[in-house]
């Protein structure tokens, strides 16, 4: 929802051909808007509102000190204002309920000092993790775009004088977001996505200008091309890759969905409580209140989904999520629980059972010419991705492919060579580039007896 009504908010303060009073409504809505999502939904959004109000007192229409402040006084301020008071009338009342706070309770702000400006130095946004000042342009922002000559793009349309005074409103303030959020030492991705649509919008306009041009020169016309290409081959990378490997980034979901299942086919009809403790990295990677009941059971002789069985619908279910060092070292913590999901198995005490594991996408990896040679094992690797996101026949094709270009099998009859221990002629040199598929999560269960 504040992605929404960020871009709508955005999108208003677009340069529009209308008189100055229409400008100034759009501009009042849309200062409203952001001022809404801030304090409803996130407080970072602030650094957005203070560099798009910051830009927009720069370039007031007219000169001087007094269309500053008659811009203050006509739209800044009273946007602000109300936003902030309907924002606080909606947010403290309902998450205070929520919450069961016993004092007003307004999340943004607590969550913003708690993460700025914790009790504890070990506490708060820098204990996630830090990045580079730079992280966000070299890495996040690369990411986000997708298309290799998006920022190319933004570049050229900031540059090029017939498209650079169109692009300015899209790009200072939000790039100046940017900047102001490098500063903060705990980055994440996450948080470029409200500027990620004017930046589209800036590199659509280079785009533009240079596809309406392509029947002038060969550069405009090659340009062309390449832009329609690029963005087919997005598109199939998205939708193709990018979006199916994302459902293999949460293997706490699919711990959870898999405790679901050997619970409905392992515990009697006497049995009225399961308790459930999940560690830090299960809670991280996908576990959500949406999982925490049993789903359905495939009625394996109908073929088709059916209620829980009596015995597990009618079950109390206990998720434990504490993660106290101390309670985790007490034997007395884990005697209460029937199932735990856990990143390293050794560390619950107790005589515990597996009775899943839960794989995910590991690490990058650059194979040497005298790394893991020989064939590929289809549970493996990039060859097990493939074979999750594709099937089985998909991950085994690869494999195929695999031994064809880098171990030269098969090969070696065309091109002429004889076998060596690798198999024949190489096309990589014998070097690949391939991905861990590495266990994540472990499923336990208490032991009987």
């Amino acid at each position: 929802m504040r992605f929404i009504s960020g871009t709508f908010a955005l999108g208003l303060l677009l340069p529009q051909p209308r008189s100055h009073s229409a400008q100034l409504k759009r501009a009042r809505l849309a200062f409203y808007l952001l001022t809404l999502a801030t304090i409803v939904f996130r407080s970072e959004l602030v650094l957005l509102l203070a560099s798009h109000s910051l830009y927009l007192l720069f370039n007031a229409p007219g000169k001087g000190i007094q269309a500053q402040i008659a811009l203050l006084r006509t739209a800044l301020l009273p946007a602000g204002f109300f936003g902030a008071v309907i924002g606080l009338a909606l947010s403290i009342p309902i998450d205070t309920f929520f919450w069961r706070s016993p004092t007003p309770l307004w999340p943004e702000l607590s969550a913003f000092l708690s993460n700025i400006f914790p009790s504890d130095p070990r506490l708060g946004a820098s204990a996630w993790g830090t990045s580079p000042w730079h992280w966000y342009f070299t890495s996040a922002l690369p990411r986000l775009l997708l298309n290799p000559f998006a920022v190319p793009l933004i570049y050229y349309t900031f540059t090029t004088p017939a498209t650079s005074s169109l692009s300015l409103s899209l790009l200072i303030p939000n790039i100046g977001y940017i900047l102001l959020y490098s500063i903060l030492p705990h980055k994440e991705t996450r948080f470029l996505f409200p500027v990620i649509p004017p930046l589209t919008a800036a590199a659509a306009i280079a785009a533009s200008y240079i596809t309406h041009r392509c029947h002038r020169n060969t550069f405009y016309r090659f340009a062309t091309y390449i832009l329609i290409l690029s963005t087919a081959a997005t598109f199939l990378i998205a939708h193709g890759v990018l979006l199916p490997l994302s459902a293999l980034s949460y293997p706490g979901a699919h711990a959870l969905n898999a405790l679901h299942f050997h619970a409905t086919d392992h515990h009697s009809n006497n049995k009225s409580t399961i308790a459930v403790h999940l560690d830090n990295l299960a809670l991280q990677t996908g576990v959500t209140r949406f999982l925490q009941m049993p789903p359905p059971v495939r009625d394996q002789a109908r073929g088709s989904l059916s209620s829980p069985a009596s015995n597990i619908s009618n079950m109390r279910w206990i998720y434990d999520k504490s993660d106290d060092p101390k309670s985790l070292l007490d034997p007395f913590f884990w005697e209460k629980f029937d199932y735990v999901i856990m990143e390293d198995p050794g560390l619950a005490i107790g005589a515990w059972d597996v009775v899943d594991e839960i794989y995910g996408l590991g690490r990058l990896r650059v194979l040497k010419p005298d790394q893991e040679r020989g064939v590929t094992n289809p549970n493996e690797g990039l060859a097990a991705v493939i074979g999750k996101i594709y099937g089985v026949e998909m991950g085994i094709g690869y494999c195929v492919f695999k031994n064809m270009v880098r171990e030269g099998y098969g090969l070696s009859l065309l091109s002429g060579t004889r076998e060596n221990d690798n198999g024949g002629w190489s096309l990589t040199g014998g070097w690949w580039v391939d991905v861990e598929w590495a266990e994540k999560l472990f499923v336990l269960r208490r032991a009987s007896g």
